[in-house]
C-alpha cells in the first residue's frame, strides 16, 4: 500500500540528536516500504511548526505529521509505531 503525492512533515531543530534519529527512522522506513511520499523538514520555531503543535496537542519535539496522524518521538519509537503512523 503506497500513498502517492503525500507529504510527511518532520518538525525538529538542527543540532537536535533525537530530531536526526526521527528523520533517519522515517527516511529508512519510507525507503524500505517503497512509499511514494515526500519528507518535509520543518524548523520547530517556525509558525507552521507551532500551528501543527497546537492543532495536534503536541508539547515536545521532534514530531511528525502525516495526513491526520501524529508521531511524537521518544527513545522507544520503533517499527510498530511507524506502521501505525503510515497505515490505518
Amino acid at each position: 500500500m503506497t500513498k502517492a503525492n503525500k507529504i510527511i512533515k518532520v518538525i525538529g531543530d538542527d543540532g537536535c540528536k533525537d530530531c536526526a534519529v526521527l528523520l533517519d527512522l522515517i527516511n529508512e522506513y519510507v525507503r524500505q516500504k517503497k512509499l511514494e511520499v515526500k519528507i518535509e523538514k520543518i524548523q520547530s520555531v517556525s509558525d507552521e511548526a507551532i500551528d501543527l503543535a497546537v492543532e495536534f496537542d503536541i508539547n515536545k519535539i521532534p514530531f511528525a505529521i502525516f495526513e491526520n496522524k501524529k508521531l511524537v518521538f521518544d527513545k522507544e519509537t520503533g517499527e510498530n509505531d511507524l506502521n501505525d503512523f503510515f497505515f490505518f
